[in-house]
């Protein structure tokens, strides 16, 4: 240990005799270092940009199941329970899913408009406070999410109270119900773009049953009495946690006999433009790497070459061969470092420049060009590492050196 301390002040030492050298070297360090940062940044940033888009899409974390069965509450439970699971909705029959909607007063046009189930952690939704509002059947009168064609078509705006007409063939009579409901909240046109109402599942269940031609006592709507049996829905909304998840569930979903659909494609293909990108960064930052840790071992070589004398009677004032060993690789590492400290700097002027050239091709938050204070931390680290490595052989070359050359050379 004290042999490695004490070349601590004489590498350093030496460094402040030959600045211009020193400086060559870290320039020539940092040459290598600052592309290879703003390369990873910028595949780092395309692909966490494309993956945060799909990974905050609804729409590419669905998972859709074809056609139109009889999914029971308990197989329901069963799936809700997996892991992978973010959000499960059943879902009635499609032709009850529908009804019209108008603005109160003489004169309305009334709009068709689809009926979807929601509930608390709806992604399509994505308002709690809004989901919260429309719980609560048979409130009076109950809540509604619009979406903004539903909303545009009908007039209605949030906070207004419309007119719900559904209407049903019974007994070969044409009859409708008019329940009066409140828009709680209108969604954006990019949440949802068909005209539709975000509803109480237990709102679509009664829509259900009175278009089945069957009595609904808790809004007073007449039919004929329902049978005693287990209700069953004709599919459901499923969207898993993450983008990783639809696999595994899509797989077990085909195990239980569940043709669905998913958009895995689309995953499929960002995870291949991941991996063309970290071929093509792994080639660039490899030949980049190796020319550099090349130049660095045959600059330090050249160092121990040039001062053969200066560390041969260093040997003779009583140095170890550890601190001549120590003596390439401290300053190694010091160039290094401070190249490293110049790449960093290089980067953090680069990335705001090329982010700002594509911004408008960005969302907000987004970044083309991108490092984390980890990824910063780990280029350091394995920059001192391989500069490191770099100086063992003049390492190696400064351990041999014999005290009698420093005589000899006299």
């Amino acid at each position: 240990m004290n042999s490695l301390l004490a070349a601590i002040p004489l590498a350093l030492a030496d460094l402040r005799r030959e600045p211009g050298a020193f400086l060559v070297g870290v320039a020539a360090v940092a040459a290598v270092l600052a592309p290879v940062l703003i390369l990873f940044g910028l595949k780092y940033g395309i692909v966490s940009a494309m993956t945060d888009r799909l990974t905050h899409d609804p729409y590419i974390r669905a998972i859709y199941p074809l056609g139109q069965t009889r999914y029971d509450p308990a197989w329901l439970q069963r799936l809700g329970a997996r892991e992978e699971v973010a959000f499960l909705m059943p879902l009635t029959r499609y032709l009850s899913a529908e009804a019209r909607i108008e603005a109160m007063g003489d004169g309305a046009l009334s709009q068709r408009i689809e009926l979807i189930p929601t509930g608390a952690g709806d992604p399509l939704v994505a308002n709690e406070t809004a989901i919260a509002a429309t719980m609560g059947v048979p409130a009076k009168p109950p809540g509604i999410i619009l979406t903004h064609r539903a909303a545009e078509r009908s007039g209605l705006t949030a906070g207004q109270e419309g007119i719900l007409r559904i209407a049903r063939k019974r007994d070969r009579r044409q009859e409708e119900v008019r329940l009066a409901v409140r828009v709680v909240s209108v969604l954006p046109l990019v949440s949802f773009s068909r005209p539709a109402a975000f509803i109480d599942l237990r709102l679509l269940e009664a829509i259900e049953d009175y278009r089945a031609a069957w009595a609904v006592p808790r809004f007073g709507w007449e039919g004929d009495e329902p049978p005693a049996t287990e209700r069953r829905y004709a599919s459901f909304r499923l969207y898993v946690r993450e983008l990783d998840d639809i696999r595994p569930l899509r797989d077990w979903l085909v195990s239980e006999g569940v043709e669905v659909e998913t958009r895995i494609a689309q995953v499929e293909l960002v995870e291949s433009i991941d991996r063309n990108l970290t071929f093509l960064f792994l080639v660039v930052a490899g030949l980049g790497i190796a020319g550099g840790g090349l130049s660095v071992a045959l600059g330090l070589w050249g160092a121990v070459l040039r001062k053969r004398r200066i560390l041969a009677l260093l040997r003779l004032l009583g140095h170890s061969n550890l601190t001549l060993a120590a003596f390439p690789a401290i300053q190694g590492i010091v160039t290094a470092g401070v190249a490293s400290v110049a790449a960093l700097g290089i980067y953090a002027a680069v990335a705001p420049v090329m982010n700002l050239v594509f911004s408008h091709q960005l969302a907000a938050g987004e970044a083309v060009c991108r490092l984390l204070p980890y990824h910063a931390i780990l280029a350091v680290m394995l920059t001192l590492l391989l500069s490191l490595a770099a100086s063992g052989v003049a390492g190696i070359k400064a351990w041999r050196i014999s005290p009698v050359e420093g005589l000899r050379d006299e």
